[in-house]
């Protein structure tokens, strides 16, 4: 999985590429954002509006990247579609992840 990596001041916007965050996806994508956080990227955005499914595999690969961040980084998401949301609703992840609707409202959380 290819995820962009966009800098805005000292937050970094991470946008996963691909329409899944599936079993064949998820290590690529835990690999990619455990190095922004080694490089410093404590404050992070993540854009899922490209992605149309998540399973739990993506689910742990997501909260892997909680736990990299330790208690000194923070995660939100943004662009959840009507099934990434209700997925992050019933696994009750949006309680531990702030959720917007846009890039724009999500880094202002930051």
């Amino acid at each position: 999985m290819r995820v962009d990596f966009r800098r805005f001041n000292d937050a970094v916007v991470a946008e996963p590429q691909d329409e899944r965050l599936d079993v064949s996806s998820a290590a690529g994508f835990k690999g990619q954002m455990v190095d922004a956080i080694n490089n410093g990227s404590l404050r992070l955005v993540l854009n899922l509006s490209k992605v149309q499914f998540i399973d739990s595999s993506g689910l742990t690969a997501i909260i892997s990247t909680i736990k990299t961040l330790g208690p000194e980084g923070k995660l939100v998401v943004c662009g959840l579609n009507h099934h990434t949301r209700n997925l992050f609703k019933l696994t009750r992840l949006d309680r531990i992840i702030g959720v917007f609707n846009g890039e724009e409202e999500a880094l202002k959380s930051l």
